[in-house]
């Protein structure tokens, strides 16, 4: 409701409204008296008790009148006077009800409209407050590395992490070449996932498939989204620090939850010149769904917790491009919430592909590759 002025518009209302439950009360005493008179004359209460509701024993037309919403629900009443004082508060609901929005609607209308905060203003003054602390919910096998590939280690603040790296053959400091850091999907790295990431090698690449903190036996505590994604930035650090790679053409790209990874890279500072993701068009919805819920560490109330660590919700911040392959069968997606963003911040691109959650993948690198080379 908005008012042009809050005051006398908000009394009048009320005026009205006051003098509508009076004539609604007034209409009601009438059946209620004849429904009281009836009572009396029963016998013996049906029920055996001194309570009995007088609805079952009423007349079709009083039933009319006493129904409320197609139900008549009130408990059982002792007296006429304490019938017309539930009648009252029945009636002065709505009032009531009335007050408080135009007392609302007073307050935002001298207050103003609201100032958002940015994400990075929002991320840098929260604290993720952990309920479970200990390594990723995902089982993980010891990796043996194919070959031309190497494990390497890179820092993420204090820790230590492991990572797959790959380079074309011809890539040198006098040839350097663009590279992709890989995010696989889950909550461990597995051989599989580097040959996901094979097609960006096998275009001319340089691929780094990092494991995040407390994956795959790396330090750290598991936080969902949270310390990972400052693993996934100083990953894409190492990479750009190689002599062979051009660090002015460096993309990232994710799977499911490494896609959530790679669009939460686009809301911060980072060395890339864009993203993808596959599957990883979340809202915060996410937390909720059954393959994850039992798994999250933090407080699930807590809706910043939650706000801080999907993209959906926080377009409006994105400070580079990010390209969202979704696939058509791919339910669990939110690109409708996301497209209504879009309106205001054009760097989100949402391509639908065919398939489901896992078969829109490869399709989806594919495509992805063939976009990055378009605009090289």
């Amino acid at each position: 409701m908005t008012l042009q002025c809050p005051g006398l518009e908000a009394v009048t209302w009320i005026a009205s409204s006051w003098r509508s439950c009076r004539q609604a009360v007034a209409a009601a005493r009438r059946p209620t008296r004849r429904a009281d008179r009836r009572a009396k004359s029963l016998s013996r209460p049906r029920s055996g008790g001194a309570d009995c509701e007088i609805w079952t024993q009423t007349s079709a037309p009083v039933r009319r009148k006493l129904r409320i919403e197609g139900e008549f629900s009130m408990r059982p009443v002792k007296s006429v006077f304490a019938r017309r004082r539930a009648c009252m508060a029945l009636m002065l609901a709505p009032a009531l009800a009335g007050v408080a929005r135009v007392r609302a609607s007073s307050e935002v209308a001298s207050a103003g409209p609201a100032q958002p905060t940015s994400y990075l203003d929002r991320l840098h003054a929260f604290k993720s407050n952990l309920v479970l602390r200990g390594p990723a919910p995902q089982f993980f096998k010891p990796l043996v590395t194919p070959p031309g590939v190497q494990e390497i280690v890179y820092q993420s603040g204090p820790l230590a992490l492991k990572a797959w790296a790959a380079f074309p053959a011809d890539a040198s400091p006098a040839r350097k070449v663009p590279g992709v850091v890989f995010f696989h999907g889950g909550f461990a790295f597995a051989a599989g996932d580097f040959e996901v990431a094979r097609p960006f090698l096998d275009a001319g690449f340089a691929v780094l498939c990092p494991m995040l903190r407390a994956e795959n036996g790396n330090p750290g505590s598991f936080e969902l989204l949270f310390g990972e994604i400052d693993d996934a930035g100083a990953a894409v650090a190492w990479l750009s620090r190689q002599p062979n790679i051009d660090a002015t053409r460096i993309y990232t790209f994710g799977h499911s939850i490494g896609g959530i990874v790679s669009a939460l890279l686009s809301l911060r500072p980072a060395g890339i010149r864009y993203g993808g993701s596959s599957g990883g068009l979340f809202g915060t919805r996410m937390f909720d769904m059954d393959w994850l819920k039992a798994k999250v560490p933090f407080a699930p109330g807590d809706l910043r917790e939650r706000e801080l660590r999907v993209l959906v919700g926080n377009v409006a911040w994105m400070q580079r491009r990010h390209d969202a392959y979704v696939g058509a069968e791919d339910t669990a997606q939110d690109a409708d919430l996301a497209t209504h963003e879009m309106q205001s911040k054009p760097l989100l691109t949402i391509l639908k592909m065919p398939g489901d959650h896992f078969t829109s993948l490869a399709p989806s690198v594919n495509a992805f590759i063939d976009t990055v080379k378009a605009d090289d």
